[in-house]
């Protein structure tokens, strides 16, 4: 029977004692940080693991009680990586406060990067056949001004996230795909002429080599004169506060971000790789990109 992983991803070694046993495979159940509803406090070692539920406990001693989705993968370090952690945290719960405290708070006062801009790349770059991968509360997609007869589709792994961001442009009545951005999207022949992945890089496992397979996902699915647009964190390069750097710290142990490693150079390095055409700006720790061919 595989062993339930507790804490966050960091500990993973430690959890399954994985110095003492080589190769083990692991059932890797949905992580998140005690941003849950569900979250309750228990008697340390006390773990109540259902079918539907797993037990997970952050550095304060809270344990979560939340549903989860598990499969199967081989650890052979303390690297390993579950690809679910950083879209995990958005229950409908969280997605309430995000707009307030991400956009609101934490993106003029944390990250130094205030909403208006992203919302400006977004009016500037998007077109009447649209695709939103990481679509979060669907904010940016409410206060876009769309053009006529737009045919919008959203991507993202978060069933709640898909239906809290549909719900927000009714008019538009767009299509959902709820999909690992890592594996091939399963959008058959289907080209967009404008596709955004805001805030999506820096919650995706692994460097920003890894990540880098959505950008050649995103432009198998872009016509010839589409634009792939978009903003992420960046843990390197670019300054942070004192408040950024411990903030981005603790998302990064707890498995929501993995952008330690994610730098201004790699990132360009990596859109370069799939497109001949690449524009960065930055704000505050935050990389804002357009790229296209």
């Amino acid at each position: 029977m595989c062993p339930p992983l507790q804490a966050g991803v960091a500990e993973l070694a430690d959890a399954l004692d994985l110095g003492s046993s080589g190769v083990t495979p692991v059932e890797v159940r949905v992580l998140s940080p005690a941003l849950f509803p569900e979250m309750s406090k228990v008697n340390p070692g006390e773990f109540k693991i259902n079918p539907r539920c797993t037990v997970l406990r952050d550095d304060l001693g809270y344990h979560q009680f939340i549903p989860h989705t598990s499969y199967l993968m081989t650890a052979t370090s303390s690297q390993a990586i579950d690809t679910h952690a950083g879209q995990a945290v958005y229950s409908p719960f969280v997605l309430k406060l995000y707009d307030a405290w991400v956009l609101g708070i934490s993106n003029r006062l944390i990250w130094k990067c205030p909403t208006k801009h992203l919302l400006a790349m977004y009016q500037q770059h998007v077109t009447s056949n649209h695709l939103d991968v990481g679509v979060g509360t669907g904010y940016f997609l409410k206060k876009t001004r769309w053009p006529i007869n737009t045919q919008l589709a959203l991507m993202d792994m978060n069933p709640n996230s898909l239906a809290t961001a549909a719900a927000r442009v009714p008019g538009l009545t767009p299509c959902t795909f709820e999909a690992d951005v890592f594996e091939p999207w399963s959008l058959g022949d289907k080209l967009f002429d404008s596709i955004s992945m805001n805030y999506l890089l820096h919650c995706l496992p692994g460097n920003l080599q890894n990540k880098s397979v959505v950008f050649e996902h995103a432009k198998a699915h872009l016509t010839s004169g589409g634009t792939l647009f978009g903003s992420t964190l960046l843990g390197k390069d670019l300054p942070r506060s004192s408040t950024a750097k411990r903030l981005m710290d603790i998302y990064n142990r707890k498995g929501i971000f993995s952008n330690t490693e994610d730098s201004l150079d790699i990132l360009e390095h990596v859109l370069s790789q799939y497109f001949a055409k690449v524009e960065i700006q930055t704000r505050g720790c935050c990389a804002i990109f357009i790229a296209s061919q």
